[in-house]
């Protein structure tokens, strides 16, 4: 389960949270538009460039107090019902983000919720709630959530996968796991060898044994031991995790592309980004302390 804070923050499109559990007539949290009213969370003000606290507005759906749910409130017997919603940044009170924001229940409930103001008893009114959970998802956001990237990362990659790497995690954000695992994978097929190249070249790695197996790779592309292998020789600052993070890399492209659901793609395509960014930020960063003691060194030799 998450909280609303956190779903308004950072959910994607058509990702479902329960934001709600045990659902009863006097445990009924979001089982209406008002509830949802005056909420504050944490979002990015493209007014101030930084993330703010905003207040929600339902607009005039917030305005009522309700005895019962209303009965085009539900679907079925279902709670499912969509509205408007207006963040509004309580630093610069001018920058403002538009939700469609979708309300089910994963079980039958009641329409009661105050048993003391309720004077009517209708058919749904007796219907037993058992342990059910809302369930909330954004069915549009406006301004779209922009793509943010990690520049180091961007210019590690060829233009190419620089576009699959923008597009995968375009992806991500959008909620498209399958679209967003094709693009990660692409990118570990293409720059797994560049990666093992510039980790060759990091001062602590062993040079020789890593090209050795890049030798022996490019005589038999088809033998995978360099990526077995390559953990012997790389610095410790990319052994740190425990594991062998280009191997970890290098598997993920032997697994079917549709043997996971959606979410779970997404997941995985996540994940994936992740670990890549950790290596090239490892590469970097060792590289940029050379460059800077090299300069050192230079001045004072002068």
């Amino acid at each position: 389960m998450t909280n609303l804070q956190t779903f308004l923050s950072e959910s994607v499109l058509y990702q479902k949270q329960i934001i709600f559990e045990n659902y009863s007539a006097d445990n009924n949290d979001y089982s209406t538009p008002d509830r949802f009213n005056e909420k504050t969370f944490e979002y990015y003000c493209c007014h101030e460039d930084k993330n703010t606290t905003f207040k929600l507005d339902v607009g005039e759906v917030g305005r009522y107090s309700y005895s019962r749910i209303p009965e085009e409130y539900f679907n079925g017997e279902h709670l499912d019902f969509t509205f408007n919603a207006i963040g509004k940044c309580q630093s610069c009170n001018k920058f403002s983000v538009y939700f469609l924001l979708n309300v089910t229940s994963d079980k039958p409930i009641s329409d009661i919720i105050s048993m003391h103001e309720v004077n009517l008893f209708t058919d749904r009114s007796n219907i037993d709630v058992d342990g059910a959970n809302i369930i909330i998802q954004k069915a549009g956001v406006f301004p779209e959530v922009s793509v943010k990237i990690n520049k180091q990362v961007l210019k590690f990659f060829s233009r190419e996968m620089s576009t699959f790497y923008y597009k995968g995690v375009k992806c991500i954000n959008d909620n498209y796991g399958v679209g967003a695992l094709a693009y990660f994978r692409r990118i570990i097929e293409n720059e797994l060898l560049k990666i093992i190249e510039e980790i060759r070249d990091l001062p602590d790695s062993d040079k020789t044994m890593i090209q050795k197996l890049l030798d022996e790779h490019s005589a038999n592309p088809s033998v995978s031991t360099i990526y077995t292998h390559i953990i012997e020789y790389m610095p410790n600052s990319l052994k740190i995790l425990g594991h062998n993070p280009i191997k970890l890399l290098y598997n993920q492209t032997s697994e079917g592309l549709h043997s996971y659901t959606e979410n779970e793609s997404k997941e995985r395509a996540q994940e994936i980004r992740m670990l890549l960014e950790f290596v090239i930020i490892r590469i970097n960063e060792e590289k940029s302390i050379v460059k800077d003691i090299k300069e050192i060194i230079k001045n004072l030799k002068s």
